[in-house]
């Protein structure tokens, strides 16, 4: 899993996948919630490129990541089995 912040960007969402697809790494979660709307995304390597997936194939299942802020105002996360 790559969380996204704003000094990894490039490196999460272009260098390590190139890297990662190179390594023959079959599945990796990308996770950005530095906006308005949180993003999550479950990438799967095929043919030499990773797309989006609508479910894990490491896990044989989907997964959902959502958020919702605590009494104090903080983020809190929850990933669960769809």
């Amino acid at each position: 899993m790559e969380v996204l912040s704003d000094s990894s960007e490039r490196k999460d969402e272009k260098l390590l996948r190139v890297a990662y697809a190179r390594a023959g790494v079959p599945e990796y979660w990308l996770v950005d919630a530095r906006g308005d709307a949180l993003r999550f995304e479950i990438l799967v390597l095929d043919t030499g490129s990773y797309g989006t997936a609508a479910e894990s194939r490491a896990f044989g299942r989907p997964f959902t990541l959502t958020r919702t802020k605590n009494r104090l105002g903080r983020w809190s996360y929850r990933l669960a089995c769809s």
